[in-house]
């Protein structure tokens, strides 16, 4: 596992759980495979144990807000096609209670105000996305129910 170190719109995101963010980045082909369903942050299943890198990678997430935004758009769509696909259909609540917890979970439990306001606009965000993610499942779920 690598270390990584987050950098979104040209700002260290050192809070919010994004440090350490350690990632599966060197890995034996013939000791691992990839979870099959997952086409959007993969799952790698080892043969065996993994070992920690001491140095971290350096990682430009997003240069602008808009890019980020578009990336979570389509993020939150990915997300939505696996719940509708799991047949999980999102109830009123999600669109108000997600969100919000997103945003506490990051700004507040994880201490993302340590990244000033960049870390408060990262779990704003982060909290749209679910609420983007309910709003695509909602609209993939109400699709599926007119198509059967």
């Amino acid at each position: 596992m690598t270390p990584r170190r987050n950098f979104i719109v040209g700002h260290e995101i050192a809070a919010a759980g994004f440090t350490p963010d350690y990632q599966l980045r060197l890995l034996r082909r013939d000791a691992a495979r990839y979870v099959a369903d997952r086409q959007v942050h993969e799952i790698v299943e080892l043969a065996g144990p993994s070992a920690h890198l001491t140095h971290p990678l350096i990682h430009y997430n997003y240069q602008t807000w808009a890019q980020f935004h578009r990336k979570q758009r389509v993020y939150a769509a990915y997300e939505a096609r696996i719940l509708a696909a799991r047949d999980i259909r999102p109830r009123p609540h999600n669109f108000i209670v997600q969100p919000i917890r997103e945003f506490r979970q990051r700004f507040i439990a994880l201490q993302g105000w340590r990244d000033g306001w960049q870390g408060g606009a990262d779990g704003l965000l982060a909290g749209l996305v679910l609420w983007a993610d309910a709003l695509c499942h909602s609209a993939s779920s109400s699709t599926a129910g007119r198509m059967k």
